[in-house]
């Protein structure tokens, strides 16, 4: 075995200076035929992920003290601000990664691992559909060193780790993530899947339920739907045919499947061909050295074994227990198989749609509305000649959104509300055959009649960008060049588990110096290139496909073989006919390239503006002989403090500078316009279509040209409808122009841009299209009536729909002139600024609000002469709140709903259970009774029992009440059965806690202890993290420590207790004989399993309920009393997340011992807590409000903002 190393990889800036380090390793098998190239190798040291970047740092590698469990994260909401259509992976995935409860490992350092084999469902045989996702199941069913089908998964639970796996058309993924020091142990357990699985024959069966689940969960994709269309319009005999994601009756109708042994006996066939060093490529992160990180994967006990001479390979026979079938067998038939080198299909198969282009097709869509979309077929060859980027440069031209752009052209007919292409990264778009070109333009209703005008406009386009080439072309990919290579270089830090799973299917496919930097590489510019793949984008080479929710088929309609989706095939020839002539005459001079763009950043130097650490009083840190850290003082993150503050008006909090991220030349900022007054229905509606139209205005002239200069904006309506939420992120030279560019267009004084009366109707009626298609997926449509039934201002969606269909644009302009007059925005800045610049921009928004407030205080005609009042004060709260249903104890109320899609098989159950009132004793408990259950809920409910493909507990905090979920979609059985389930592994739950051994006990205590200590990974976590105590407005920024700090003091019995108060809804199982649990649960029923419809609506008598039972006190911050910042003991204080795990604290007993959180000694107290709140939260600005009368503060009937001590 020969080694090809490659040290001269080219790495960013911000890795070169973190010392990021990496070696590309490239092995050399010897067989009879002579040298071939087998394990590709991609190395990553990062010391990062034990907290140091000091290479002198020792890694601590020994102990069984020092294994923790999985991630979670203390200061996720479970909520989104507003609710969003779930978009999960269209990928074939062997585990639920999509679950949109839980933040993925924010703050959390992992190492991880990856493995791609390059073989994927274009490889299936003709007569067994689906086979390669079968195998990336079967494979995580044990090895012969491990052969507990669910070893891995619990060792990973308990060492911070997850595992997931994906089959594409041409690779399967398989990845993990592990506590840095279990990263050799855990990388030995992997590899074995790769050596020698078991691919039991008693699995079979579980896992053909768990595919045919997963499967039934996507057939109303819409996406699924045209990947499954695209298939059965290929060519007779062509890989594109394939049916990858497999379902019960592909597999189980198979001859294979039929025959005794044949699918174990096809799938150990699929594995040894294709399952082997010649086809695999690994990555591995970990804090160790490359020297170290190069033993540990070569090692014979890890992927060593997969490099020995072919020569001398043997097969073993497995004798082991395995009761349903012979294998010997099954590997004397396996035995006859040759490895497979590779597969090219290329050289066997021409493009998919040659016999086919160009055709029209019709079909039909789950979602309401219609969709355009046409599909160009081009070279494999030239889409993956990553150095030019022919292909990428016409995609940005085709999706850009800005003056001049396709998009905006049919936007401003009212044509489309959304357009995007390209070549996706994997599926069929990306293979060694073909290149799949996409356009697809979601349409208007006048689009939907119109789709002749918006082929010419499209088409003149292409021919535009071909006539402009010449003069505009080089300058718009030298912008391209420059965007993509400063965002290379001040690339921010991804989680080692993200990392690995994107560059393991880089590693064949850049060159070895170019691993990191193909996907950025924009080397040369080359013209003849682009033009000949603008041949290809042409009427003649062109799928056109209309999918409508309106189209039913008709009798001459196929019918797709899978899913059962008709369409219809017509034959398409391009007319440029048009609607409108003298409309379209104007169209090629509105066309072209984008103009010079200004959101480039200029300015990439790191300001010095970085503030000290402040000490907390005390004695030595947790453990000084053998923790990493270096002093004898513990320290305090610097964190946020109010930088600019003007009563009623603006308050804005700022981090200075990057300590954490010293490298980074970029910056966060959130601003919450909060509401003064409160709202009816038609308010919000006017509130949200404000918001629309305001995005709708932007995209052309900032939004679009900010996010191709790699900056990302958002405006979206807060939960509840409280208020309107900005956020920003990207390069320090340019964010504050960005945000100074929203809200100059949203305080306009005319409100311009909502008086054009035909935007406006286009925006509605997108706005009404995505309000009822939110319901459309069972597990949206639980979430939705769940907020509906626990929160006080959240209305139902159908009155929400009702009443915007009324909603106009004069009702909305009145409502934005009035909008900065009935508001109070707090921002937050974090990142590569200065106090100056945060000044400068706090006294423009200060100007723009004052302005905005006085121009609608002249149009109202107020003389009087006095102050302009903001806001309504007449309650104790100067904002407006939700508050959240108080549920009585012994409530056990269900809500029963049947799925608005009548096609729809998936049936989806929420358990909710409240807890109440937020603080950090509670919110501890929660986690980690979260902690216990979420890996036991998913293998009894969803391994064993095979309930549905997703199953998941999680703890919820909604405006700071906390609450417990535990969720299960599934096709296969009535929703009464699956809540039964669930409340039986509920019932046995505290007794499975009390059966932990002590020591299992205190590795996950200790594990979420470690979790909440972690340090945020990059800027963008750091700014959410302090957001989230923003939005809450209690601003305690050490909140996750004082939660550690009870973590500490849980016992088993602390957690029984509180699992059987919170989900027992039996007196018999409370502990003092009464039913305290309060649950809600709501179930929409699939079509298997329809509910009879109530003559009283549920959603009536939701709103009925929910007022009986009343409401809990708000519990978050009144806006107006910022309350004293929470100091965390020394102990806490100073706890690094690696501190703890190799601290005493991991062997004690938790019934007995705990960490003493009493260690602010009397003495601290008085002055010295004054001098820490000051450190934090002291600044130049406080003052005592002057305005008279002010209807926010005032004017001493409540405490100011920080009524600190005189001298600040």
């Amino acid at each position: 075995m020969d080694a090809v190393e490659n040290d001269s990889i080219r790495k960013p800036k911000t890795y070169v200076e973190t010392n990021r380090k990496f070696k590309r390793l490239t092995l050399i098998n010897n067989n009879n035929n002579g040298k071939i190239v087998g394990l590709e190798i991609l190395l990553i040291s990062d010391r990062s992920l034990l907290g140091t970047k000091n290479e002198d740092d020792v890694l601590n590698t020994g102990g069984d003290d020092d294994d923790f469990a999985g991630k979670k994260n203390e200061e996720t909401e479970s909520e989104s601000d507003e609710e969003e259509e779930e978009s999960g992976s269209d990928m074939m995935s062997s585990d639920d990664s999509d679950d949109e409860h839980e933040g993925a490992k924010e703050g959390l350092k992992t190492a991880a691992c990856a493995v791609e084999v390059s073989v994927g469902y274009l490889s299936d045989p003709e007569n067994f559909h689906g086979l390669s996702h079968f195998l990336e199941h079967m494979v995580f069913m044990g090895t012969r060193t491990n052969r507990s089908e669910n070893f891995f998964d619990e060792w990973l639970s308990r060492n911070w780790g997850s595992q997931n796996a994906y089959t594409d058309t041409e690779k399967t993924v398989f990845h993990f993530d592990v506590h840095p020091k279990r990263l050799k142990e855990g990388v030995e357990i992997f590899s074995k899947f790769f050596t020698e699985p078991l691919i039991l024959e008693r699995a079979l069966e579980r896992e053909v339920t768990a595919i045919e689940s997963e499967f039934e969960r996507v057939v109303n994709s819409d996406g699924v739907r045209m990947e499954l269309l695209l298939a059965d319009l290929a060519i007779e005999g062509h890989p594109y045919r394939k049916f990858g994601w497999g379902n019960r009756q592909s597999l189980t109708e198979s001859e294979a499947y039929k025959e005794k042994n044949g699918a174990r006996k096809a799938l150990k066939r699929h594995f040894k061909e294709h399952y082997h060093a010649r086809r695999m490529s690994v990555v591995v992160c970990g804090a160790e050295e490359l020297e170290e990180l190069e033993e540990m994967v070569l090692s014979a006990k890890a992927f060593g074994s997969l490099c020995v001479q072919e020569e001398e390979e043997k097969e073993e026979v497995d004798n082991g227990n395995d009761d349903d079938t012979n294998n010997k067998i099954v590997d004397e038939y396996v035995s006859q198989f040759e490895r497979i080198d590779e597969v090219n299909l290329s050289d066997t198969y021409g493009q998919p749609f040659a016999h086919l282009v160009p055709s029209f097709v019709k079909t039909s869509q789950v979602k309401t509305g219609t969709q355009l979309t046409l599909v160009f077929q081009l070279s494999s060859k030239i889409n993956r000649n990553y150095l030019s980027k022919s292909v990428n440069f016409i995609e940005t031209l085709l999706g850009h959104e800005g003056e001049g752009s396709c998009f905006e052209a049919l936007r401003k007919r009212g044509l489309c509300s959304e357009l995007c292409a390209g070549v996706s990264r994997g599926g069929l778009d990306d293979t060694s055959i073909s290149a799949l070109l996409s356009v697809s333009i979601k349409l208007t209703e006048r689009g939907a009649t119109r789709t002749e005008d918006i082929l010419f406009i499209l088409f003149t386009y292409l021919r535009q960008i071909e006539t402009l080439l010449s003069s505009n072309g080089a300058r718009f990919y030298d912008e391209m060049q420059q965007i993509s290579q400063i965002e290379f270089e001040y690339s921010e830090s991804e989680h080692a588990c993200e990392f690995v799973e994107r560059l393991v299917s880089d590693v064949r496919r850049f060159s070895p110096e170019n691993v990191l930097y193909g996907d950025s590489y924009w080397q040369r510019y080359d013209e003849n290139e682009i033009r000949e793949v603008l041949s290809m984008l042409t009427p003649e080479n062109v799928l056109v496909i209309l999918a409508s929710s309106e189209y039913k088929g008709n009798d001459a309609a196929t019918i797709e073989p899978w899913v059962k989706f008709p369409y219809e095939v017509e034959s398409f020839k391009y007319t440029a006919s048009t609607s409108d002539a003298q409309d379209m005459q104007k169209v090629e001079k509105e066309l072209g390239f984008p103009s010079k763009n200004r959101f480039i950043p200029k300015d990439l130097r790191m300001h010095n503006e970085i503030e000290k650490l402040f000490p907390v009083n005390g004695n030595d840190s947790i453990n000084t002989t053998t923790t990493t850290s270096t002093t004898n003082h513990a320290t305090l993150e610097v964190t946020p403090k109010i930088i600019y503050n003007e009563c009623g008006v603006l308050r804005l909090w700022a981090k200075l500078g990057c300590r954490e991220f010293k490298t980074q030349p970029k910056a966060s900022m959130y601003f919450n316009a909060n509401l003064l007054v409160e709202e009816s229905v038609h308010d919000t509606m006017c509130l949200k279509m404000f918001a629309l139209m305001l995005q709708d205005s932007v995209n052309k002239d900032i939004y679009y040209p900010a996010h191709v200069a790699a900056n990302e904006c958002s405006v979206h309506v807060l939960a509840q409808s409280t208020g309107v939420s900005f956020r920003f992120d990207g390069w320090s030279d340019t964010i504050s122009e960005l945000a100074l560019a929203y809200f100059r267009r949203a305080a306009s004084a005319d409100q311009s841009f909502i008086q054009e009366e035909d935007r406006f109707q286009k925006v509605k009626e997108t706005a009404l299209q995505d309000m009822q298609n939110m319901v459309l997926k069972v597990r949206s449509h639980c979430a939705i009536l769940s907020r509906l039934m626990k929160h006080e201002k959240e209305h139902s969606l159908q009155e929400k729909v009702a009443v915007l269909k009324e909603v106009t644009s004069e009702d909305v302009i009145r409502y934005g002139k009035k909008f900065f007059q009935n508001v109070f925005i707090e921002g937050l800045l974090v990142g590569n600024i200065t106090e100056s610049m945060a000044t400068k921009l706090g006294d423009s928004l200060k100007q723009l609000l004052v302005n905005a407030a006085a121009t609608t205080a002249g149009a109202s005609e107020n003389t009087s002469g006095e102050e302009v009042t903001r806001g309504n004060n007449n309650n104790n709260n100067a904002l407006v709140f939700s508050r959240v249903v108080n549920l009585p104890p012994g409530t056990n109320h269900s809500i029963h709903v049947n799925a608005v899609n009548k096609d729809e098989v998936n049936s989806a159950i929420t358990h909710y259970y409240q807890i109440g009132p937020s603080n950090s004793a509670s919110r501890a408990i929660a986690l980690l009774c979260e902690q216990f259950m979420s890996e036991k809920i998913f293998d009894q409910l969803r391994t064993k029992e095979s309930l549905g493909y997703v199953v998941s507990a999680y703890f919820e905090s909604s405006n700071e009440i906390l609450g417990f979920n535990v969720l299960v979609e599934s096709a296969f059985h009535a929703p009464k059965f699956v809540s039964e389930r669930i409340k039986c592994f509920l019932d046995a739950f505290p007794s499975v806690i009390e059966n932990l051994t002590d020591e299992e006990f205190n590795k996950q205590r200790v594990s979420l202890m470690e979790e909440l200590l972690a340090e945020d990974a990059n800027l963008r976590e750091q700014s959410g993290r302090y957001f989230a105590h923003l939005k809450n407005r209690k601003y305690q920024f050490h909140r996750a420590r004082d939660v550690a700090g009870h973590v500490s003091t849980i016992t088993k019995a602390d957690i029984a207790r509180f699992c059987r108060e919170t989900f027992s809804d039996s007196s018999t199982n409370a502990s003092d004989g009464d039913a305290r649990s309060k649950q809600l649960s709501v179930s929409i029923h699939g079509k298997n399993y329809p509910v009879e419809e109530k003559e009283k609506s549920e959603v009536k008598e939701i709103i009925a309920i929910k007022g009986e039972y009343g409401y809990y006190a708000t519990e978050e911050g009144d806006g107006v009393t910022v309350p004293e910042l929470y100091i965390p003991s020394k102990k806490i204080a100073n706890a690094h997340s690696m501190d703890v795990a190799i601290s005493g604290a991991s062997h004690a007993n938790p019934d007995t011992t705990a960490m003493n959180e009493d260690t602010i000694d009397a003495q601290e107290e008085g002055t010295k807590q004054q001098q820490q709140q000051q450190q934090f939260y002291s600044s130049k600005v406080m003052k005592t409000c002057e305005t008279p009368s002010c209807g926010f503060c005032g004017n001493g009937k409540r405490k100011m903002p920080f009524s600190l001590p005189s001298g600040n």
